[in-house]
């Protein structure tokens, strides 16, 4: 009863930002190429890493989102992340994963309770329509469970950048759009080593990238029931998925406001 009505609060989200513009800002080396500094005033969706990024200091985004099984289970390891995260977007709404973020953040304390919303997801529910008031299908990467809380809440068109995805063309390297590990310390440079290098043989990878895909068609289909457009305006990337669109002229032509 309890976790039910956690994510009957969701409902209040739903079509929130009906037919407005909206950005979903992975962490992709591309978004080093592209100017953040003109999405100011526009409806932006990050995630995990993203706030090591210097546009923090010019705006910040209205949503983050945490999704990682590795960043709630050890708080001596993830600290920094969650210090991070309220140092550099503490205007943010925050989204966790009901199983693993809640009894984590009600021990720890980590993020402002009033300001974070839970979602549950499981399983392959591709058949379900997307309802973040219950269970939904569940999400292979945290971008797609950003993407999907762009389309639940009504955002039209939804543009994707820093979805790079190129993990088979560069196997062993860390795909990032900043250094290093993140988050701070000893153990979390250990777990960065072993989460990037021979954890995986490449036919694991192909397999994995399978299911990424399969996600995003889900995630797709359930935008087209909503008519909504998801334009992938990554600088390059493999996710082919969705229409292409070109960064500059979705910033600067005003048909695509």
């Amino acid at each position: 009863a309890k976790e039910r009505e956690i994510l009957f609060k969701n409902k209040q989200l739903e079509n929130i930002h009906k037919g407005k513009r909206a950005f979903v800002i992975a962490n992709g080396p591309s978004i080093k190429t592209q100017d953040l500094n003109l999405l100011a005033n526009d409806i932006t969706f990050t995630m995990s890493g993203f706030y090591k990024h210097p546009v923090l200091k010019i705006w910040q985004p209205n949503y983050y989102f945490v999704l990682d099984p590795h960043f709630f289970n050890d708080p001596e390891t993830f600290t920094p992340l969650y210090e991070g995260v309220r140092e550099s977007i503490p205007d943010a709404i925050y989204f966790l994963p009901l199983s693993r973020g809640y009894h984590f953040m009600k021990k720890y304390n980590l993020l402002p309770e009033e300001k974070t919303f839970l979602c549950a997801s499981y399983g392959q529910r591709e058949k379900d329509d997307l309802d973040f008031s219950r269970v939904t299908s569940g999400f292979r990467t945290v971008a797609a469970f950003s993407m999907a809380m762009a389309i639940y809440m009504g955002c039209d068109p939804i543009y994707l950048i820093g979805f790079d995805h190129d993990y088979l063309a560069n196997t062993g390297v860390d795909q990032h759009f900043y250094k290093g590990t993140i988050a701070g310390g000893k153990i979390g440079e250990k777990y960065h080593k072993q989460r990037v290098h021979d954890i995986f043989a490449y036919d694991e990878l192909m397999s994995m990238m399978q299911d990424f895909w399969r996600n995003y068609r889900y995630l797709k289909a359930q935008a087209d029931k909503k008519g909504i457009k998801i334009y992938n305006a990554t600088n390059g990337g493999f996710l082919d998925v969705f229409d292409r669109a070109d960064y500059d002229k979705i910033i600067f032509d005003n048909k695509f406001k």
